[in-house]
């Protein structure tokens, strides 16, 4: 069955995200300092189509791999996963809660 939870401040969880990486500098410009990667969520809203909800961080110092970054969230929390941790939050807030490293 198709289950639909309203959660205060997302709307319906028909949530979504991607890894991605940005530069300071420009679309087509690249700096290694002056970059940053990115797992961002959104929803979709069929009146304002696709909404950002939250960008999270993905800065694991080792992490040069950042399309293999996964979300999952279950119940009213979000976990980001890397290669090297996973990062729970509360569904809606980039606050983070705690992370667990892998050894």
């Amino acid at each position: 069955s198709n289950i639909t939870l309203k959660i205060k401040g997302i709307g319906y969880k028909n949530i979504f995200g991607f890894a991605y990486e940005y530069s300071k500098y420009g679309r087509y410009q690249s700096d290694y300092y002056d970059s940053g990667r990115i797992y961002a969520t959104y929803t979709y809203d069929s009146k304002k189509g696709f909404i950002q909800t939250a960008e999270y961080p993905l800065d694991d110092e080792y992490m040069y791999d950042y399309d293999g970054a996964r979300g999952i969230y279950i119940g009213d929390y979000f976990y980001l996963i890397t290669s090297e941790s996973i990062t729970s939050y509360k569904l809606g807030s980039t606050k983070k809660i705690s992370s667990v490293y892998f050894q």
